[in-house]
């Protein structure tokens, strides 16, 4: 649409830029939005298992920032998504295998243009949580916030 691009100030750039009133429909019902938030969650869980990089990119906004509590050996840490990727591009690299870690959607919600997710997989004997907030943009539905962890406070590995 000409003339719609980006809002200036709103860091989101063209393709992630906040629905505008007019362009704004609400979905006939929830299967409507359940399915675009599925697809984005199907294809983070296939970035995590891949160690896809640009997958990971594409399913979140440029400014999410993953916040982890007790993974890593530390009680709590902030990455951003580009962190994120380089950790996944260094993984595919050494030919880490992601297939190893079962994943399961436990709940999905959506209200308007929001949405979150509660997703648990089991990894090296770690079951770890992830909280995602979902937004949906221009494009579609994109992860705009994580929290992930061991939900015990173990010092789970990533």
């Amino acid at each position: 649409m000409e003339g719609m691009g980006r809002v200036p100030g709103d860091g989101l750039g063209d393709r992630h830029r906040p629905l505008s009133v007019e362009e704004h429909q609400a979905p006939t019902g929830w299967s409507a939005q359940e399915a675009g938030v599925r697809q984005i969650l199907d294809d983070k869980i296939k970035a995590a298992v891949d160690h896809d990089p640009a997958l990971l990119a594409s399913t979140h906004l440029d400014e999410c920032v993953y916040s982890r509590v007790h993974a890593g050996g530390i009680a709590y840490g902030r990455e951003s998504v580009s962190e994120w990727a380089a950790i996944y591009a260094a993984r595919r690299e050494r030919g880490d295998d992601g297939r190893t870690a079962r994943w399961r959607i436990l709940h999905i919600g959506a209200s308007g243009r929001l949405a979150f997710a509660k997703l648990e997989v089991v990894s090296g004997g770690t079951r770890f949580v992830d909280h995602l907030l979902l937004l949906r943009v221009a494009d579609g539905w994109r992860i705009a916030a994580a929290v992930w962890g061991d939900p015990t406070g173990g010092t789970g590995a990533t």
